[in-house]
């Protein structure tokens, strides 16, 4: 079980591919783990130095205590790579993920190649703040467990869920296992976003993917790409939070499209 020592925790990774094939690192939302990457790891494997982690505080990494900040996140992962002997690499994150990305491509901009976004916002208005506050207070009732089911009802559609049972049925395992404290150290993170307002000074090509039925983040993620000059934007058609899974063969169309 590989796992390295970054930042006063152990942080569990996995990689796939074969050199000499350029690094691709995948990062997980709030409340999953690495496998939520699995499909996108198959196809990309072939071509590339694939690495997905676990969020600290989630799957098979350490928790620490308190609120976990923006550069805390971005620093885990510039250790990992650290840690692996990786000068550069594309970066692909979804949610939470997406929002580690988008700080690490202002202040780390010289150790990404190419900068996916996934599926986030990157700002935090009262109404936001004061949402994450609720849910905490559940997970305090209720403890993960309580989140569970409105979560896979959330991001997987009964068609999706139909066709995918299994692997709805291990996310849906992952989202219970999470620590209570990875959950309100990375919550607590969702809840001081200034990466909108300061959208221009993310430096690496950068594409913003969204799925269409992902509430409001389609709109909000438009706005950032219309905000950052150069960038790409991609709409995954009926794709839901998880565009990655619900909508996988254009997400992976058009991450490739992208990385060619």
């Amino acid at each position: 079980m590989p796992r390295a020592t970054i930042n006063g925790i152990k942080l569990y990774y996995e990689v796939e591919g074969s050199a000499p094939g350029p690094w691709l690192t995948f990062s997980n939302s709030l409340r999953t783990d690495h496998t939520m990457w699995a499909p996108q790891a198959r196809e990309f494997a072939r071509d590339f130095r694939v690495l997905r982690y676990d969020v600290r505080g989630h799957g098979m990494s350490e928790k620490s205590e308190g609120y976990y900040s923006a550069d805390l996140l971005s620093r885990d992962v510039i250790g990992l790579w650290d840690h692996l002997g990786i000068k550069r690499s594309h970066f692909c994150g979804l949610s939470l993920g997406g929002m580690t990305g988008m700080h690490m491509g202002m202040h780390f901009a010289d150790r990404i190649d190419k900068l996916v976004i996934c599926d986030c916002r990157g700002d935090s208005p009262p109404e936001w703040i004061a949402n994450w506050k609720k849910r905490r207070e559940g997970v305090i009732a209720g403890g993960m467990e309580s989140v569970v089911e409105e979560t896979l009802k959330t991001w997987f559609p009964p068609a999706y869920l139909d066709k995918n049972r299994d692997f709805v049925t291990m996310i849906g395992r992952t989202v219970a296992e999470t620590s209570v404290e990875g959950y309100f150290g990375c919550s607590g993170m969702l809840c001081e976003l200034t990466m909108a307002q300061n959208i221009r000074q993310i430096k690496p090509p950068t594409l913003f993917i969204c799925g269409s039925a992902d509430g409001p983040h389609p709109n909000l993620m438009r706005a950032m790409h219309e905000g950052l000059p150069g960038s790409q934007f991609a709409l995954i058609d009926g794709a839901t939070h998880v565009a990655n899974l619900t909508g996988e063969k254009d997400f992976n169309a058009a991450l490739r499209r992208f990385l060619s």
